[in-house]
């Protein structure tokens, strides 16, 4: 996956994966690093080096992040029905990895950025 330096506003690491998020909070990737533990605190390095702005705390939205209960009134019903699908994606395991991704995509062309923890949902709106 390729992202034009131009287009990301700020870029962190999520776990064991490195997130790109442009000016409206939008993620335009979300990709599993293969570094190890001890070896990660050089990606932070690369990307300044390479004139990305990064975020050493993280994600500058994590407080907004809300979990997903079923029928989420404050979501639209065509992201709870992605979110739903989403949640039974999870339980293929390895087979579902593909329609979580493309779901994510989803979300994110109808305004919502989520994120994953322990077979949990979270989202939150993207301004």
């Amino acid at each position: 996956m390729t992202v034009p330096r131009v287009k990301v506003a700020v870029a962190f690491l999520d776990g064991k994966e490195i997130v790109l998020q442009d000016a409206t909070s939008r993620e335009l990737a979300r990709e599993r690093h293969d570094q190890l533990k001890s070896e990660a605190k050089r990606i932070p390095a690369a990307f300044r080096a390479h004139g990305y702005p990064w975020s050493d705390s993280g994600d500058p939205h994590e407080s907004e992040f809300r979990r997903w209960v079923e029928g989420d009134p404050d979501l639209s019903p065509a992201a709870n029905a992605l979110l739903r699908a989403r949640s039974k994606a999870f339980d293929q395991g390895d087979k579902g990895k593909a329609d979580l991704r493309e779901l994510r995509t989803d979300l994110s062309n109808l305004g919502y950025s989520v994120k994953d923890k322990d077979k949990k949902q979270y989202w939150r709106a993207t301004t």
